[in-house]
């Protein structure tokens, strides 16, 4: 209604233009044709006098706007579609002119970063004074460096691009920034807040930390722990290192136990029978018998199973596996 009321008045005025005989430049209107678009003219006109000073009319131009209107007007309506589509996102966005010129952002750009009492954000602002504006006002955490620090180090991002970077705010916000560079020369910045990501990673390192914690102080509690007694059956009296079943008679050496071995008898199909004595050196007298088994004539020598106790009143069983 208002529009109507709007290019009312607008006649209204240039009715009283040529009533008064008054030049008139790029008048615009519009009107359905014959064939029933819409037409979009503009006219220029001069007041025509006869030699007596007369009124005859006007004389002057007009123009057929209708292509340049409809191209207007779908320029218009794709600019829309695109500011509805990027205020849509949940990440802030932003575009940079080849000035460095603020000229299109989405309203999560202004949530994340206009945080101040004061809005810092508006149209054609560069991006140099948006930063100086941001850190006057106390946007960006001080935890990132002095205010001159961070001036710099945030114009070397944005002039080296692209660039990804996590600055912090002084809110206690996380924002992720990525900025690469737009085919025109412009600059895309589009930014994300990770402050729960942040404080997940954060939460991950400190349990991290105290598992490594708990770790050592169990490495360090089994290390200092020490026998309280000294009895024949306590692993104090035992030997340190148990005898290697490939070679028991080496390993039984390293650990300082007496071994004796009868001699072995060679018989081919016949069951063989072999007891060692074991000597510890806590004094504890071990008997090791092998449990009776039969070779294959030529063939290789079997695995055998021994078993392995002490004098009968010390109340040791101990059972090994080795190989002959």
């Amino acid at each position: 209604m208002e529009e109507l009321d709007d290019y009312k008045d607008i006649w209204a005025i240039h009715r009283r233009t040529v009533e008064s005989h008054k030049p008139f430049r790029d008048f615009r209107y519009t009107f359905s044709g014959a064939d029933g678009q819409t037409h979009h003219v503009s006219i220029s006109g001069k007041p025509v006098f006869d030699e007596s000073g007369g009124f005859t009319g006007y004389r002057g131009v007009g123009r057929d706007l209708t292509d340049a209107v409809e191209l207007e007007r779908a320029a218009t309506q794709a600019h829309m579609r695109l500011i509805e589509a990027i205020d849509s996102l949940s990440l802030g966005f932003a575009l940079f002119d080849q000035e460095d010129k603020l000229v299109l952002f989405n309203v999560r750009y202004r949530e994340l970063c206009d945080t101040a009492d004061e809005p810092i954000i508006s149209m054609r602002i560069k991006f140099e004074d948006l930063l100086r504006k941001a850190i006057s006002a106390g946007v960006l955490s001080d935890e990132m460096g002095a205010a001159e620090e961070q001036f710099e180090n945030r114009m070397r991002l944005h002039q080296n691009l692209p660039s990804l970077h996590e600055q912090k705010i002084a809110d206690g916000r996380w924002l992720e920034i990525h900025e690469f560079p737009a085919h025109d020369g412009g600059v895309v910045t589009v930014m994300e807040d990770i402050t729960e990501r942040k404080r997940y990673e954060d939460s991950l390192q400190d349990r991290e930390r105290e598992l490594s914690r708990s770790s050592r102080s169990r490495q360090t509690g089994y290390g200092s722990q020490t026998p309280t007694t000294s009895s024949p059956t306590s692993p104090s009296v035992l030997p340190k290192t148990m005898p290697n079943p490939r070679s028991p008679h080496r390993s039984a050496e390293r650990a300082g136990i007496s071994l004796e071995r009868t001699p072995r008898p060679i018989r081919c199909g016949q069951p063989i029978v072999r007891t060692w004595t074991t000597i510890a050196p806590s004094g504890i007298t071990f008997i090791r018998r092998r449990m009776p088994t039969t070779t294959r004539p030529g063939g290789p020598s079997a695995v055998t199973r021994y078993s392995t106790r002490p004098v009968p009143s010390l109340g040791i069983a101990v059972s090994l596996r080795i190989f002959p």
